[in-house]
């Protein structure tokens, strides 16, 4: 025979382990939105992989709000998309000098994964921003503007960082000398 007290913590326990599931299952859907946004830039077609990026995020949030059981409405999360890559300007002008540049060869090559790993970082930053609202009982229509500013702008930076520091050291006499 079960108390009342352990028939507690058990509800408790399974309540947590469900809410862990669920935040695995969407971390994991903005992970597969983020592959498919790097492996845009392969597309041979500049500014129309650009058209097709914004089309997935909305997808991605689309299937988070239903993931989630929130209402969608297509044009509400255009607007806070839009509203969040508004503050972007510097980055989207280099991207779009970049996009231009894609048609000499073999330089074109090479922005294209820069451009890849643009917009991997903003769908993964955004993916994140409405995980988090989501899963603090947030809906479409109930948005902090500032707030999700801010976490977007925070997650970027940090994926930033965490990219830099990623990359390998310079090779060099020094390097040699160390042991790994």
């Amino acid at each position: 025979m079960t108390t009342t007290a352990s028939s507690d913590s058990l509800d408790e326990k399974l309540t947590a382990i469900a809410h862990a599931e669920r935040l695995a299952r969407a971390q994991v859907l903005v992970k597969n939105y983020t592959l498919g946004a790097a492996s845009l830039a392969l597309l041979p077609f500049p500014i129309v992989d650009q058209l097709f990026l914004i089309g997935l995020e909305v997808k991605m949030v689309h299937d988070l709000c239903r993931h989630y059981d929130v209402a969608f409405k297509s044009n509400v999360a255009r607007a806070i998309i839009g509203s969040l890559l508004s503050g972007l300007t510097g980055g989207v002008l280099a991207g779009g000098i970049s996009i231009l540049s894609r048609s000499v060869p073999f330089l074109g090559t090479l922005y294209a994964g820069r451009i890849a790993i643009s917009s991997a970082s903003i769908t993964f930053a955004l993916g994140t921003v409405f995980i988090n609202h989501f899963e603090a009982n947030g809906t479409l229509l109930k948005v902090d503007s500032e707030w999700f500013k801010e976490v977007f702008h925070y997650t970027l930076r940090k994926n930033q960082s965490t990219q830099q520091s990623d990359l390998p050291k310079e090779s060099g006499p020094e390097a040699a000398a160390t042991p790994a």
